[in-house]
């Protein structure tokens, strides 16, 4: 979850939100991120699969997984592609995002949806560790 963009007033950018899109991109999947404001919303960054087929095929089944349970907000279809990097090797700040943005009722709506997102599109889970009580570790479990 990010505070709004994630962005920091002392200086440019989002780190946690970059940290994120960058994992997705070595993970090879969508990046699925829940905004907290008013009101929260959820994005899906398809970029990271660099390839349009790809990103229209998770677009075509985030549009089902989410239905009209949230109305859409941005939606990257019919967007030019931008300046793509010549190599598919460049770096993920490079690509353009493709974003799907839906806006939720309330944090427990968002949360819910940004799940249901990151289950069928998102990668491995993230869990917290039970391990030691108080301590926030938290635990990937890759589908490798």
């Amino acid at each position: 979850m990010l505070a709004g963009a994630g962005n920091r007033r002392e200086r440019k950018g989002s780190p946690l939100a970059n940290s994120w899109r960058q994992r997705a991109d070595a993970l090879s999947c969508c990046s699925v991120c829940v905004h907290t404001g008013t009101p929260d919303s959820v994005s899906l960054d398809a970029s990271p699969l660099r390839d349009a087929a790809a990103a229209a095929a998770a677009r075509a089944e985030a549009l089902l997984i989410v239905g009209g349970d949230a109305p859409l907000l941005s939606d990257f279809e019919g967007e030019p592609p931008g300046d793509e990097p010549e190599s598919p090797d460049a770096a993920v700040w490079a690509l353009q995002p493709l974003l799907l943005s839906w806006q939720c009722a309330d944090r427990a709506a968002a949360k819910a949806l940004a799940a249901r997102l990151a289950a069928a599109l998102g990668g491995p889970t993230v869990q917290r560790s039970t391990a030691r009580p108080g301590r926030r570790l938290i635990k990937v479990e890759d589908e490798l």
